[in-house]
């Protein structure tokens, strides 16, 4: 039986950074005033900078969080989906990758142009790396026996990702289901494209 999850996760790193929170800050806020993913729903914009390690900057959806966030000293982009309909992993999994890039890309194009409050700042996404899985420990808990049942879907999705996909169980028993998909590839918009493909 295919597993199937409600809650899939994708994350993407920066390569390179140089921003101040109140410009990523900016930008959530003017997504949601331009309705840029109008499909989620944005609900508000939440700074949390002051924590460590976890969420910076936040948007909040009535669909999902994406939100800059800083894990175990890299910072990256993250697409989580609150609530929906069950789907295979793969086709679950796919629309949060879809989602990350999509938001990485308006990211990156966004902050390209001065910003009043960070005029020397850059934010580059790696398009050779992400972190994918599934939040709900009920229906995707974190185990060799969740990885083995997900990672046929897993290694295709990443063949249509990278040429030579390289694909790594990682996480803790804390989380739910969690995998890092690698390969080589020239810019997120290529990715996209072979992920629309």
């Amino acid at each position: 039986m295919t597993m199937q999850i409600v809650q899939p996760t994708a994350q993407l790193f920066l390569r390179e950074h140089a921003f101040a929170t109140e410009a990523a800050l900016a930008v959530f806020h003017r997504w949601i005033q331009e309705d840029r993913f109008a499909e989620l729903v944005p609900i508000d914009v939440v700074d949390y900078s002051h924590i460590v390690d976890g969420p910076i900057v936040l948007l909040v959806t009535d669909a999902a969080y994406v939100g800059l966030v800083r894990e175990a000293g890299r910072i990256g982009l993250a697409f989580r989906r609150r609530r929906g309909t069950p789907e295979p992993v793969g086709l679950a999994v796919a629309g949060a990758l879809r989602w990350v890039l999509r938001a990485a890309i308006a990211l990156e194009e966004t902050l390209a142009a001065p910003v009043a409050s960070a005029p020397n700042h850059t934010l580059l996404f790696a398009p050779t790396e992400f972190c994918v899985g599934c939040d709900d420990r009920l229906r995707a808990p974190n185990t060799p026996a969740s990885f083995l049942a997900a990672q046929p879907q897993l290694e295709a999705l990443g063949r249509r990702l990278y040429d030579t996909p390289e694909l790594t169980a990682t996480g803790d028993a804390k989380t739910g289901l969690r995998a890092t998909i690698r390969g080589t590839a020239t810019s997120l918009q290529a990715l996209l494209l072979r992920l629309d493909a």
